[in-house]
């Protein structure tokens, strides 16, 4: 994902519609790339706000429309992000069971940020695996030398 977050970071407006091709056309990469583009914008260049992150284009309507797509494909990245943005509330409202959900489906394909993630959302619902300490115990070896921050 950390190659999605670099492309999302570089994206510039008139690269939008050839990405929305590409997204159309099914590939999960596209989606995801312009579901995390639209919920958070497009910096605008030149602007004279250098310093200032501006939310250009952005829109949680098209952010979910796109990570939806990818996710229902079954593309771990975008199910992760689907459970993050329903776990945060950013752009749907806060749903914890649907946060879930789509976080299982990512953790079931071993995404370990996914798993990190949906041990935090087991913990605050209080729906724990059956048991608790070999769940997190297994859950650290599984992501040792993993980098990156989930939720």
């Amino acid at each position: 994902d950390w190659e999605i977050q670099q492309r999302v970071r570089r994206l510039t407006p008139d690269e939008i519609p050839a990405l929305t091709h590409k997204a159309s056309g099914g590939s999960v990469l596209a989606q995801t790339t312009l579901g995390l583009a639209y919920r958070e914008g497009i910096e605008r260049a030149g602007d004279g706000s250098k310093g200032r992150t501006l939310r250009f284009k952005a829109s949680n309507i098209q952010a979910f429309k796109w990570l939806k797509k990818a996710a229902d494909s079954g593309f771990p990245v975008a199910q992760t992000e689907l459970g993050e943005m329903y776990y945060k509330a950013h752009g749907v409202d806060r749903n914890l069971h649907q946060a879930a959900y789509w976080l299982e489906q990512a953790a079931a394909a071993d995404y370990p940020r996914a798993k990190l993630d949906l041990l935090q959302v087991q913990i605050e619902t209080g729906i724990t695996p059956a048991n608790p300490p070999d769940a997190a115990s297994s859950l650290f070896r599984s992501l040792s030398g993993v980098r990156g921050a989930g939720l």
